[in-house]
């Protein structure tokens, strides 16, 4: 369905159960295998088995995101929606992605070795920014930002690994090398070349509908100009971390 009436709604009430089942869903995963990897604390996951569940779901909800954000843009009709079209797909890939999002920030926020202001900053406004999304308003690039783009951080999650368990990197070295690779290339794809386009787009498209007035909810426009800029930018500092570490 596109080209519905837009009036003032911040979110549809329909997707709201959608947000919070992921992020129910997330912590209930969370509980299993931390439950499960503190069987066992002799393990590498054992010795760390809050972490150890993190990095697990994250890695659930970022394949499920990337899969579904890659079908959307490439294969289905997510390019050629309007800044107020509706669309099934888009609509619960946002919702996912607001619950997850949530689910990350909360995990980080109550685990202090995990703590981090930028990435705390980073998930809260990612996960507002979808929620935005779901009025509908520019969804054709929530599929984008909270779907194509999450396959660098599935990779990245893989490669973290290492970090969190160093007895992986004595005992894969070369695993450890490929996943490195692997998330190198696709943050430079997916983050910097990717996300830098479509950040052009969207912050031209939002510019024009706040100079013409057309937009019924301001402040809403506002927040994702502002958020999309920062991203654009922290996206763009990562990835020069990235070409130093390929070049190191």
């Amino acid at each position: 369905m596109t080209g519905i009436d837009f009036d003032k709604t911040i979110i549809q009430p329909s997707m709201i159960p959608m947000i919070c089942k992921t992020f129910i869903g997330s912590f209930v995963l969370h509980i299993i295998f931390q439950l499960w990897f503190s069987h066992d604390v002799k393990t590498e996951f054992g010795k760390r088995p809050y972490v150890s569940a993190y990095y697990f779901v994250i890695i659930v909800d970022v394949a499920i995101l990337s899969f579904e954000g890659i079908r959307l843009w490439f294969f289905e009709d997510a390019q050629s929606l309007q800044p107020y079209d509706w669309n099934d797909s888009a609509m619960r890939l946002a919702a996912f992605h607001a619950g997850m999002e949530f689910y990350n920030f909360l995990v980080i926020l109550l685990r202090p070795e995990l703590h981090d202001i930028t990435m705390l900053t980073h998930h809260a406004v990612a996960g507002l920014s979808a929620c935005f999304a779901l009025g509908p308003f520019m969804l054709k690039w929530t599929v984008y930002y909270g779907g194509v783009a999450e396959l660098s951080t599935f990779f990245l999650m893989l490669a973290d690994f290492f970090k969190v368990y160093p007895d992986l990197c004595t005992k894969y070295p070369n695993l450890l090398i490929l996943a490195r690779m692997v998330f190198g290339l696709s943050f430079l794809a997916v983050r910097v070349v990717g996300w830098t386009y479509c950040s052009v787009q969207s912050e031209f498209q939002l510019f024009e509908l706040m100079m013409k007035g057309n937009i019924p909810n301001f402040p809403v426009a506002l927040f994702l100009f502002i958020a999309v800029g920062l991203g654009e930018i922290l996206q763009l500092f990562w990835g020069v971390l990235v070409i130093k570490g390929f070049a190191s």
